[in-house]
């Protein structure tokens, strides 16, 4: 217990010497280590700007780096016996199905097929629903107009 309290105490003294230490760092110095710590501040406002345009540069670099790695991926090679059917005569490729200009490739022919009666099916609802719309709306109209043929509804 007797440590604690002593570390308190000189925890303290310090604390209260803080102001009176400062001063006294400052005015002890010489003018060499001021022209030391001047020259050190100086050389480092000189060089930052220099370090973060080098910095940003790289940065700019490995952005592009990644950017490039998605399509530079590797390609796929296709062996000579892959091109041949089983009685070993070479096949044809059509292009027109498999790629588009950019190179991304299509759909087989059962996928536009599907995707076709999908959006078919699709249409046919909405058509269905405004029509039942339609039916209500005129219901709903009947109801409320008071027209009768050969008189003045209004």
């Amino acid at each position: 217990m007797d440590q604690v309290t002593d570390f308190i105490y000189d925890v303290a003294d310090r604390f209260r010497n803080v102001g009176p230490n400062i001063w006294k760092s400052f005015s002890d110095t010489e003018l060499k280590n001021w022209i030391r710590i001047v020259a050190v501040v100086g050389a480092y406002l000189l060089v930052r700007p220099h370090l973060i345009k080098y910095g940003a540069k790289k940065q700019e670099q490995e952005l592009e780096k990644v950017d490039k790695e998605p399509l530079a991926g590797p390609k796929a090679k296709i062996s000579p016996n892959a091109l041949r059917d089983t009685s070993g005569k070479a096949i044809e490729l059509d292009d027109s199905d498999n790629e588009v200009e950019d190179g991304a490739p299509q759909w087989g022919k059962k996928a536009r097929v599907r995707q076709r009666t999908v959006v078919k099916k699709i249409q046919e609802a909405m058509e269905q629903k405004s029509r039942e719309d339609d039916e209500g709306n005129k219901s709903i109209l009947d109801q409320f107009v008071d027209y009768e043929e050969g008189k003045d509804g209004w």
